[in-house]
């Protein structure tokens, strides 16, 4: 969400947010009308140390990954918002298979 705001940051911009619950997850999306993030960094962004923004560490992203990935088992993409600028979705499954 903090992306997306800095994305818009001075102008009159939009960022939506929505959330849908499906039968087996959880589903948020962050929406902006910014310049979004060009096809071949999609998935680069969430690496540590990568940072498309001046000033940018690298680091919201790539901690974004680890905590939706790791600890919820969960996943996170960036695309292409209908706003024009960048999508940011973010799944996490409802059911966790338990570990024998």
């Amino acid at each position: 969400m903090r992306n997306a705001a800095q994305a818009v940051a001075g102008r009159e911009g939009i960022v939506e947010i929505s959330l849908d619950l499906k039968e087996d997850a959880l589903i948020l999306r962050v929406d902006d009308d910014g310049p979004g993030v060009p096809p071949d960094q999609r998935r680069a962004i969430f690496d540590p140390g990568v940072a498309l923004r001046a000033g940018g560490s690298g680091q919201g992203l790539a901690l974004v990954r680890q905590v939706i990935d790791g600890e919820l088992a969960g996943s996170v993409a960036c695309g292409d918002s209908p706003l024009g600028g960048a999508r940011f979705e973010i799944v996490i499954p409802l059911r966790r298979e338990r570990a024998p």
